[in-house]
């Protein structure tokens, strides 16, 4: 039996442009599979803020050390904004950009499956 290759998700594309929209959700899946990342753009998916720091820390239970890396990286890739405001002591938001604003219905659509066949997920 010859095995056959599956179709791609994109076969309309022309060849240069399917290879940028593969290399981009590779570089997506990166960004999201690295510790927390998931779990802090769904908390800006139901709410997109402002959130301060110490309420994003508190609300997901996270080390101030990975907190801060991942609010940098997700600032650094346009998925947030951070706002400095010049008070004592120091107040720092962040809110959602429209580019994390935009994931919201795939999180629609894992809630969805979640309630359907999410029993036996949690471990």
């Amino acid at each position: 039996m010859t095995a056959t290759r599956p179709e791609p998700p994109h076969p309309d594309l022309p060849d240069a442009d399917r290879e940028a929209a593969d290399a981009a959700v590779a570089d997506l899946l990166t960004l999201l599979g690295k510790r927390h990342t998931l779990s802090l753009l769904y908390l800006f998916a139901r709410d997109p803020g402002p959130w301060r720091f110490g309420e994003l820390e508190s609300r997901l239970d996270l080390s101030p050390t990975t907190l801060s890396d991942r609010l940098a990286e997700l600032t650094a890739r346009g998925f947030l904004d951070r706002t400095d405001h010049e008070e004592v002591p120091p107040r720092v938001e962040y809110i959602a950009t429209e580019r994390a604003e935009a994931l919201k219905p795939a999180f629609g659509h894992l809630y969805g499956w979640c309630r359907e066949y999410g029993q036996g997920v949690r471990h």
